[in-house]
């Protein structure tokens, strides 16, 4: 039975993305982040409908251009207290652990997952870790079960 030969060169880019996905090995195509951010699903009651600075939100979408590529390796953000970064890394942060919870496997990578993925999350204190970038999550994400420790001197938050 012959094989279908495609051009590359005349894939839309939904069907590049597609392909992308299958290559690198994604079991499902994950959401784009601006449906990650407004979506009831996913974050949207905790972040979406405008409670993310228009400013992050088009920074983000910099960063994920779609669903598969990332445009930076690593990113700063400067600003002043209470400008959003924190709440952004927070949201690049579980954008990232969504879109590797969508891999059918790691083997592209090289790498294979043994025991749970950690993040971890610095700021000027535990207790503002917590509040800003953990605690909204135990709030709302009952589809995953996320099991959260902020430990400082050896205390758990």
């Amino acid at each position: 039975m012959p094989q279908e030969i495609i051009d590359l060169n005349n894939l839309t880019p939904e069907q590049s993305l597609k392909l992308q996905a299958k290559l690198l090995g994604y079991k499902r195509m994950p959401v784009d982040i601006e449906t990650f951010i407004e979506d009831e699903y996913y974050l949207g009651s905790i972040w979406g409908k405008g409670k993310l600075y228009k400013y992050w939100k088009n920074i983000l979408k910099q960063i994920y251009p779609d669903p598969i590529n990332i445009a930076y390796n690593s990113v700063i953000f400067t600003g002043p207290i209470g400008g959003g970064k924190s709440t952004t890394v927070g949201i690049a942060a579980l954008y990232t652990l969504y879109k590797l919870s969508c891999l059918e496997n790691f083997n592209y990578f090289g790498v294979q997952i043994l025991k749970g993925i950690t993040s971890i999350f610095f700021h000027q204190t535990a207790t503002k870790a917590w509040d800003i970038l953990i605690e909204p999550l135990n709030n709302k994400w009952n589809v995953v079960h996320i099991s959260l420790h902020i430990k400082k001197c050896g205390i758990s938050h």
